[in-house]
This record gives C-alpha cells, structure tokens and sequence, in this order.
C-alpha cells in the first residue's frame, strides 16, 4: 500500500472511531462498575435506618446513643444540601458535587472535613465528579437502628460500630427513587458510595481527549498492520485478541487497580471500523491483483502468439528478397558467358537487387531498433532541423514505391521554423507512417500529408483511403508483432512492429501520436510534438 493511502485509511478510521457512542459507552461503564463490585469486599460505611423515627429530636437522640458505640462519624442526611447529586439527562445519577449550590453544604464534603480527608485533589469543589460505586443495590451493609442499639446487639455488622461512618437514615431516604449506572438506589445509599469515594480517595478518572485518541489511533495502526502483512483470517483473530486482552481485560485492571476510566466504546469501534476498511482494501486489492495477473497471462500468451506469427512472417518473408537477390545473380552469372551483345539490361537487374535489399534492410532495422528499445539503449540525438525538409525526402524516397499502386502524394505543409528532433528517428516515424498508408492503401487511390503548428505542438497527419482499422483491433494497433490479419493469409508484408516503434520513438521526443478511422473509409495518424520539449 503507498504510504498516502496508508495515512488516508488511518485518519478515515480515526475519524469514524470518535463519533458519540454516549450509550453504549454508559452500559461498558455501569458493566465495569459491577464487575468490580464483585471484588469489594471492605467498607467503613453502615446504614442504619431510624425505625420510623422522623423528627429531629428523636433522630438526634438516636444520634447520640450511637456516638455512644464509638463510629467514626454519624451523619443525617436529612441535614444536609439535598443538591449535590447530579442528574445526567439520560436520567442517571453518575456524579455529584462537594460543595452544590444552597446554604446548607454537602454531606460528603462534610463527612470530609470531619474525617480528616485531604480534600485537594479534588480541585474545583463545584465541579461534578464521578461517583465511585462499590456495587449494586445492597452492596452497603443496612441495620435497623433497634438491631444497633438493642442489648445486647445483633450479631454481625451491626454489632460494631466502631471506626466506621454511619448514616442515620429516615424512611423515605431509604426508598429506591434514582437510577444510578447500577440499578436502583436510594438517595441514602447513593450517598454513601459518594462518602466512600470522596473519604476514601478514590476517585473515578476519567482520561482527556488527546489519551482517548492517541490510545485509538495506536489501536488502528496496529489492527492495519495485522490486516496489511498477515492473511485475513489470522488478522481477524489477532484484532479479536487486541479487542478481548487490551479493551477488555486491561481496561478493566486499569479501572480495577486505579480507577481510571478509558472509553471502552471508541476503542472497540476503532479495531471493527480499521478491520472493515482495511479488509475491504486488501480483499479489493487482492481482486485487483488477481486481474492483474489474468490480463497479464492474457497479454503475455497474447504477445507468444504474436511472437510465432513474427517468427514465421520474418522467415516467410526474408526468403521472399533473398530468393530474387539469388535467382538475379545466377541470372547475371549465365550472362557472363554470353558475348556481350547477347546480355540483357542489368539495370532492370540491379533495381530488383536493390529494392530487396531495401526490405531485408527494412526487416532487420526493425529488428534492431526493437532490440534497442528492450535494452534501454535508444539515445536521442537531437539536432536543429526542417520537418517539413524531412516529410519532403520520405515522400521523394517513398514515391517510387506509391507510383507501383498509382498511389499520388498530396502535401499540405504549412511553413514551420526549425526545430530540435533526432533526425533519423524521425525519419523512421514518417516512413513507417506513409509507408503503411501505401500498403493499406487500394491502387489509385491518394495518401495526404499535412503539417502544421497549433497550441505549441507541431503536428503532422497521414491520411489514407484504405479499409480502416477494425473496431475490435484497435487496442492492438500499438503493440509489438500485431498485425490485423494472420501473416501468411494477408497479402500486405510487414514485420508488426512499425507502429510500436513510431509510437516509442514519439514518445521518447515528449510527444503523442493519435489515430481516427472508419471502416470502409480509411485512417488519419496524428503526430504531435510539443514545441517547448523539442527546443529542450
């Protein structure tokens, strides 16, 4: 995968991983909160319901005979600032304040004070603060105040009192009226998890937001890595064991241990959303390899196929000049021994020698340049020269060939100052271009070749009248060995690769070349070179 991608996934999935799970994020917690309970097995805390007694003279003298049994502290709840519970507005009691708004302070910053608890790292006392509950419902131990101070005492957690703080409750205090992140709870009972967690020190901590999201983009990175170098079986296990051991297990040591809360919902949406995304991407990516591959087998037995033809189309047609080269030469050789007014015109003679000679030259230039450009070692040579010059002396060199078929030239060439090109390179390119116009050309039939400079490109056209290119071939018309038809079944020669090599060597000067056709109406090659690369 490049590396931008790489980072375009990752903030992808860092992005999505942070949006509002508020939900699910207060059912992980209200889970983390109980299973801890499970594991809290001490308090210092008593609730001791005052049997019907509601005034505050029988709730005060209760208070003193339990002095008497030597708590820690006894408190009324009924005294203090009924505010300091924090209602979120899912309707859940979660926090609470120390000091709430009122004349009347706080139960749990008072139960503080009176304790000696040191109460500065709790900073700002109006600031809401997570309530560290030991566990559900019932998890504080409850007395009737007749089973404290009957004589003698009940037996078990009622039977002493001492060093512990005791909160002396009516029975309306006592009745389940809030919703907390574990079940149902009365104000009294909400109150002394509250003086549990401010009298205790143990505060909830909850991490901030560049915590949250340095611990989830570390997550994506390493679920993108298992996704990325390990098949998407074995990743999917690994992200599941990530998920289970750090979201889950270490989370929850952490939270045990410490009491710091790290959201437990962005995490685990991090790992699913890096695995949908990621996976997505290898799978496609793989897809995308596998048709690679089957183009490339396509195209490789394609390009074999076309390497047979070639084979067999430069055997056939090498014999071709060779044979008349030989049957010329043990013609003259006979002649030789005829007196010498007996001798035909060797000119007729020279000329068949000499054009087969021009297509074996043909045939091999073909071959070497093709070797060249599979080398790398085609070298521009670029110097100042007339285009239209060149186009000219291919025509002239050409016409001979054209006049076979009563083929006419027409020309078209604008006037353009000299530019930089390889002279014979380009050479190569308009003489494969008009050369083809005349074999595909029908007899009497005419070739255009045009030149002109528009939008900083020079560019020249060779148009002809022939059959055109079929639809279902053009896609091939570049490639090396292609040709239209089978080589040994078409009358046309050539090697196949003329238009691979007119197309390389263009490119090579920075240009491009185009083609329009219509079957039954013939073909139009554009080549462009841009001004600038050419004076480069």
């Amino acid at each position: 995968m490049k590396t931008k991608g790489f980072f375009i996934r990752v903030g992808v999935c860092f992005i999505l991983s942070l949006m509002p799970a508020a939900e699910l994020e207060s059912l992980i917690y209200s889970e983390r909160l109980a299973f801890r309970g499970r594991w809290t097995t001490h308090t210092n805390l008593l609730i001791v319901e005052s049997g019907g007694a509601e005034r505050a003279s029988e709730l005060a003298l209760i208070q003193r005979r339990l002095m008497a049994l030597e708590p820690e502290l006894v408190l009324l709840p009924s005294r203090y600032n009924s505010n300091d519970l924090v209602v979120d507005a899912d309707g859940t009691v979660r926090s609470a304040v120390l000091q709430p708004k009122g004349t009347r302070p706080g139960l749990a910053y008072t139960a503080a004070l009176q304790s000696h608890s040191d109460l500065g790292e709790w900073g700002d006392l109006k600031q809401a603060h997570l309530i560290n509950f030991i566990g559900p419902a019932g998890s504080i131990p409850r007395c009737p105040v007749q089973g404290v101070l009957s004589s003698p005492p009940v037996q078990g957690v009622c039977s002493e009192l001492r060093g512990k703080i005791v909160l002396l409750s009516t029975d309306e205090e006592n009745v389940p009226s809030f919703h907390t992140p574990l079940g149902e709870m009365s104000r009294t009972e909400i109150l002394a998890n509250e003086i549990h967690t401010v009298v205790n020190r143990r505060p909830v901590r909850t991490v901030g937001w560049f915590e949250r999201s340095l611990t989830n983009l570390s997550l994506i990175v390493l679920a993108a890595f298992f996704i990325l170098y390990y098949p998407i079986m074995i990743s999917a296990l690994a992200i599941a064991g990530i998920a289970v051991v750090v979201v889950v297990a270490i989370y929850q040591l952490v939270f045990q241990w410490w009491g710091i809360y790290l959201p437990s919902a962005n995490a685990a949406a991090a790992l699913l959303i890096t695995y949908l995304v990621f996976s997505g991407y290898k799978l496609a990516f793989q897809e995308n390899l596998q048709w690679r591959s089957l183009k490339q087998a396509q195209y490789l037995r394609e390009l074999d196929r076309m390497k047979t033809n070639f084979l067999s189309l430069v055997s056939h047609d090498l014999k071709t000049p060779l044979a008349r080269i030989q049957a010329v030469v043990e013609r003259m050789r006979r002649e030789l021994q005829l007196p010498p007014e007996e001798r035909s015109d060797w000119k007729e003679l020279l000329e068949s020698i000499e054009g087969s000679n021009r297509e074996l030259s043909t045939y091999i230039g073909s071959i070497l340049n093709l070797s060249k450009i599979e080398s790398q070692k085609v070298i521009l040579n670029k110097r100042t020269n007339d285009i239209n010059a060149l186009i000219q002396e291919v025509l002239k060199r050409l016409r001979s060939v054209a006049s076979q078929k009563n083929i006419l030239f027409e020309e078209s060439l604008d006037p353009i100052f000299s530019i930089e090109f390889d002279e014979d390179l380009m050479r190569q390119v308009i003489t494969n271009l008009v050369d083809n116009a005349i074999k595909y050309s029908p007899s009497s039939s005419r070739v255009l070749v045009r030149s002109r400079e528009e939008e900083g490109f020079v560019r020249i056209e060779v148009e002809d009248f022939g059959p055109g290119i079929p639809r279902d071939r053009l896609p091939l018309v570049f490639r090396k060995f292609a040709r239209f038809q089978l080589p040994m079944n078409e009358q046309v020669k050539g090697t196949g690769l003329g238009l691979y090599l007119t197309k390389y060597f263009i490119e090579l000067h920075g240009g491009t070349i185009s083609l329009k056709t219509i079957e039954g109406k013939g073909t139009v090659f554009t080549v462009s070179i841009p001004i600038s690369a050419a004076h480069a």
